[in-house]
């Protein structure tokens, strides 16, 4: 089957519902319109990639028992792909990561910004370097 636009898709996907003529489950159903070629390759590959790329994303964001992440994006992009921070482990951040990282959660006022807030103590007692954070409201 060639590639559908996603009303295509959608299209296909409830013709082979109503073709089957039974009830059947949503991973039934997206199995039996994998076998059928409602989508292609590519189109699976990149639908992979973005799954396992959200996964890989949330190990590496993940809080620690400290509710502190594991690791977290710096203003350094990769090389090979500009849009792409390069990500680095918390033990291992300078001045100017626990910066970066402290401002993309200031903005936050519920959990992110009090995560925030310990990164910032924790870059104080690591550098004896103050990072103000704004006062949020």
């Amino acid at each position: 089957m060639t590639t559908l636009n996603q009303g295509s898709r959608r299209e296909a996907i409830r013709n082979i519902h109503t073709n089957l003529g039974v009830p059947e489950s949503l991973n039934r159903l997206t199995h039996r319109c994998i076998q059928v070629g409602v989508w292609d390759r590519e189109f699976i590959d990149a639908a992979f990639f973005r799954a396992a790329r959200e996964e890989v994303h949330d190990a590496m964001a993940e809080l620690d028992i400290t509710r502190m992440p594991f690791a977290g994006p710096t203003e350094e992009r990769d090389p090979g792909e500009k849009r792409s921070p390069l990500w680095v482990q918390r033990r291992l951040w300078d001045v100017d990561d626990y910066a970066f990282n402290i401002a993309t959660r200031v903005n936050d006022a519920t959990a992110e910004y009090e995560i925030a807030k310990r990164l910032a103590e924790e870059c104080f007692d690591r550098y004896q370097l103050r990072i103000v954070l704004p006062v949020i409201a």
